[in-house]
């Protein structure tokens, strides 16, 4: 919904992650943004975020499923971010900070996780640039550390699992015409965790087709 000086977005997801033939995870969340234009170069910004993750198939302990499944959670995230424009308007950068929790949804009955609920914070910055008259280029770095709020009794003295996340993403967007765009991007991801199991390397490809309604 467009204003003058402001935007304001809501986007609906839904998915579903595969694990060894065995695990399922399905997400299905909802995103809110608010954008207000200070000037033809800046823009801010300020989002809400918050999703469900449910694993479904086989149990956590079965043997073909993936341990560092673990389970059912809800996910809530806010920030906000910055967004400059250069003069010629062609290439672009932004900024954002965000900070969040995930808590497990426990079943009645079913003992409480070992590590609780999971607090993080992030950071994130990039760039766009137009290569050519159709098409933007664009790269992103993250950057995110999380801290569990329960002792874990796998971890030297009893301590809290704690987290760092790093994160490249880089790809582009060809303009088929003023409404439809094609955006294919990869993201690589490296997890490093003081509970080895946790730790792990992942890569993400997608390919995203959209179409705008003016």
């Amino acid at each position: 919904y467009l204003q003058a000086q402001n935007t304001y977005k809501l986007t609906l997801n839904a998915g579903q992650a595969y694990m060894a033939n065995a695990m399922r995870r399905d997400t299905l969340g909802a995103n809110t943004e608010w954008q207000h234009t200070f000037s033809p170069a800046n823009q801010l910004n300020v989002f809400v975020q918050y999703a469900e993750n449910r694993a479904a198939g086989s149990p956590p302990t079965a043997p073909g499923s993936d341990a560092r499944t673990t389970g059912n959670t809800n996910l809530l995230i806010a920030g906000t971010g910055w967004l400059h424009s250069m003069a010629d308007g062609r290439q672009l950068v932004f900024a954002s900070l965000y900070t969040g929790k995930e808590s497990d949804v426990v079943p009645a009955l079913v003992s409480q996780p070992p590590d609780g609920v999971k607090r993080f914070d992030g950071l994130r910055f990039g760039g766009q640039a137009a290569v050519s008259d159709r098409t933007d280029g664009f790269v992103s770095l993250g950057w995110q550390h999380a801290v569990f709020a329960k002792p874990n009794a796998f971890i030297v003295n009893n301590g809290v699992r704690n987290e760092h996340q790093y994160d490249v993403t880089a790809g582009a967007i060809w303009h088929a015409d003023k409404l439809w765009s094609i955006k294919p991007q990869v993201s690589i991801y490296r997890k490093n965790s003081n509970l080895a199991l946790y730790s792990y390397d992942r890569t993400d490809v997608s390919l995203t087709l959209r179409r705008d309604f003016k």
